[in-house]
């Protein structure tokens, strides 16, 4: 029997999280890492980032609200 190590994306915000894993024949969590960091994956500390994220320093998906102000409606 082999192991094989799959790394999940950190990423999170308020209403979930992302969704992206990737799937390695490593046999090691270290190994693991590699293998994500020649398909873009970046680790910061113990958690690690599909290359769309690319951590908190890297890139990330941002949505920007902006408040109506005829309603007086602000994003929650």
């Amino acid at each position: 029997m082999s192991a094989r190590i799959v790394l999940y994306c950190d990423r999170e915000w308020r209403d979930g999280a992302c969704p992206r894993q990737l799937l390695t024949p490593a046999a090691t969590v270290d190994d693991a890492r590699r293998y994500g960091a020649r398909d873009g994956w970046r680790t910061e500390g113990d958690r690690d980032f599909c290359p769309l994220h690319g951590g908190p320093t890297g890139r990330t998906a941002t949505v920007r609200l902006h408040p109506d102000p005829s309603t007086g409606d602000t994003p929650s």
